[in-house]
């Protein structure tokens, strides 16, 4: 589909000097309305008005309400995150709810949501909708590309939501001018796209597009099975593995975005992402196959490193993922490989290196590696496999990212691969806070002093402050120890019990993932895996400061999804229920809940009838109280609820608000010095 996106805003702008003009509601909805359906090639459109005071949508067009109290659905989920949102294939969509999404029993193919912001605050919601007939069958980035470029003018509108004319002068000027920086950036945005199609056989494409069906299936179950265990180790892996799925997803939909009719559309990915955990979820992926294959993984993330920043998640992963895969490949069975991060605070850069003791590349091949179908010899792509494609793709995803992807090298010593980046901080906290305790005696019980392993527990404890005098790799437990970090091989129920006798805390060491989860000890003590990322776990057990434990009780599990992704940048213990009475069962069983987000509607068990309950069993028992955050959509509160609940949280949520209120827990209530 050819856009003349300059055209668009033309239009754009002579339609709202022409609105400026009109009195009749009906009027400016009418041209609003058919403006839309035609730029975007849409059967329907909504345009909703959101009202903070009954926290509602208001269909504009066609003068409907939709209570958003209770959000749910793809509609649901925009509001709520206020950001784009394309549902193609709507009907078998995971958020679809007919009631939300297509109350009218639309014969609908796809949507695309488009939420309109003013400093931040949700104004209004635009949705597209393609029927079932419709010749340009999904929404592409170029649909998402025009209401990106037409916000001033459809924010403008919004914020007249009274329909009345722009009768401010001024208002009026300053959306020309937005409307002319529009057109000025839109001049290259047509020569840009020209070209970045591949003209792939439509078979090809077919069957592209068709290895999204398996891989959203196997998401599915993913989901499924997270929610039925309870271990938070399995839990972390099944994470990794639906991590896994949602990439390959991604990459299927650029390549069929790539193919001549734009099949899917590809969101910015420029995302701020928790730094440690990035990191650890894509290196994690390969942790199952460096086992298989016995090969020694360290992953080595810079204790230093800013908590947030913000990068292109996608081609990151990609990078990556191509770059530990093609260590593995040229790596024999008890060689090493190291992924690791590294920061510069000053130039605000990162570098990451994946550093292999491999077959190594002689020096007249390296350059001919980052060439596309080319490896370093005939001999090892008949011995090795592949297609050569994954360098030069790196090299490639690299340069955009504003850095160059370098080799060190040494045949039969191995290779590494490296670049920096420079990246947008966005909190600079230190990824880990160094240790204020040094009054601690630490022994690694690893059985021998020249350990990989062990070795690089020690100096990754080292750069967090704890000085080498105070750690041991040892196999014995020595006077005064504090603190056990013990290897599976060493585990025995006498050291076990000398630790237990001395007051000793313990983290179990397996070397094989889940080889302890049958021993049962892992329900009494903490325990890391080798050949996967381990720092959080290692500096946790070390650290003084308690995590903060949190509950999410909402039976919506867009809400409940929504606020575990926003707190994965964070180092929390998150639970989340559907189910108020599970939810009052666990907060009775453990007691020890620093905060919970509490929804008010939920069937079976009202919020503040919950929260009433455990109120009054905080006093009967003397427990500390739990910091009680009300999520419900209600503006007015009864004088009991105010009494009950310590914050409030609106929706359409805010993130830096439940950031505000995390941060202001950690710091005034939940540090152990």
């Amino acid at each position: 589909m050819d856009i003349d996106y300059k055209e668009i805003l033309k239009v754009a702008k002579n339609l709202s000097e022409e609105i400026a003009k009109l009195q009749s509601t009906e009027e400016i909805n009418e041209k609003v309305h058919s403006f839309l359906m035609e730029t975007t090639h849409s059967d329907f459109v909504d345009f909703f008005i959101f009202n903070p005071k009954e926290q509602s949508l208001y269909n504009r067009f066609d003068k409907t309400s939709i209570s958003m109290i209770q959000p749910d659905g793809c509609l649901g989920s925009t509001f709520l995150t206020k950001e784009a949102n394309t549902c193609n294939y709507i009907i078998s969509h995971k958020d679809y709810n007919q009631q939300f999404d297509n109350p009218k029993l639309h014969k609908l193919r796809s949507q695309l949501l488009f939420p309109l912001l003013s400093k931040g605050d949700l104004v209004a919601i635009i949705r597209l909708s393609r029927a079932t007939q419709n010749r340009f069958r999904l929404y592409t980035v170029d649909d998402l590309e025009i209401l990106k470029l037409l916000d001033p003018y459809l924010l403008s509108v919004a914020q007249n939501q009274n329909n009345q004319a722009l009768v401010n002068s001024e208002t009026q000027n300053e959306l020309a001018e937005k409307l002319d920086v529009r057109i000025k950036q839109s001049e290259n945005i047509n020569t840009q796209k020209k070209g970045e199609n591949i003209n792939l056989l439509p078979e090809i494409a077919g069957f592209i597009h068709d290895i999204k069906t398996p891989a959203s299936t196997l998401y599915g179950f993913l989901d499924l099975l997270e929610n039925c265990i309870e271990d938070k180790r399995l839990k972390e892996f099944v994470s990794n593995a639906k991590e896994s799925a949602t990439f390959i997803n991604t990459l299927v939909s650029e390549l069929v975005l790539k193919t001549k009719d734009n099949y899917e559309m590809m969101s910015d990915n420029v995302k701020v992402i928790n730094t440690v955990n990035f990191f650890a979820e894509i290196t994690n992926q390969f942790s199952a196959k460096m086992l298989q294959k016995q090969i020694n993984y360290f992953i080595i993330t810079a204790p230093n490193s800013p908590k947030q920043i913000k990068i292109d998640k996608y081609k990151i992963t990609r990078i990556i993922t191509n770059l530990i895969g093609n260590a593995y490949k040229f790596t024999p069975k008890h060689k090493s490989i190291t992924f690791s991060v590294r920061f510069n605070k000053e130039k605000n850069r990162l570098r990451i290196s994946v550093k292999d003791t491999g077959i190594g590349i002689a020096p007249e091949h390296q350059k001919k590696v980052f060439e596309s179908f080319k490896q370093a010899t005939d001999d090892t792509s008949s011995e090795y496999g592949g297609t050569g494609l994954g360098l030069a793709v790196s090299a490639q995803l690299v340069k955009e990212l504003g850095g160059e992807l370098k080799l060190n090298s040494e045949e039969d010593k191995g290779s590494e691969f490296y670049f920096d980046m420079p990246v947008e901080v966005v909190d600079n906290m230190e990824a880990f806070e160094p240790f204020f305790n040094l009054n601690k005696k630490i022994v690694i019980a690893a059985g021998s002093v020249k350990h990989q392993q062990a070795e690089v527990m020690s100096e990754y404890l080292q750069k967090l402050g704890m000085p080498a005098s105070n750690i041991f790799i040892k196999d014995t437990l020595l006077n005064n120890t504090t603190h056990l970090i013990c290897f599976e091989h060493m585990m025995s129920q006498e050291i076990l019990i000398k630790a237990k006798r001395a007051n000793i805390k313990v983290l179990l060491v397996e070397e094989q993932l889940f080889s302890l989860y049958d021993k049962k000890v892992f329900e009494s003590y903490p325990i890391a895996s080798l050949n996967t990322f381990y720092a959080d776990k290692l500096h946790e057990f070390i650290y003084s400061s308690k995590r903060l434990k949190v509950m999410v009780l909402d039976d919506s599990e867009i809400n409940t999804k929504l606020f575990s992704a926003y707190f994965s940048l964070e180092q929390m213990d998150v639970h989340t229920y559907t189910d108020a009475l599970k939810g009052l069962g666990r907060l009775i069983k453990d007691k020890d809940f620093d905060v919970i987000f509490l929804d008010k509607y939920m069937p079976n068990l009202d919020g503040t009838d919950l929260l009433r309950q455990f109120r009054q069993r905080e006093k009967v028992e003397k427990l500390k109280p739990i910091y009680a955050v009300s999520i419900t959509g209600d503006v007015e509160r009864s004088e009991e609820e105010k009494m009950l609940y310590d914050d409030f949280l609106p929706k359409p949520f805010n993130k830096e608000k439940i950031f505000a209120i995390i941060h202001k827990l950690n710091k005034l209530h939940f540090h152990t010095h």
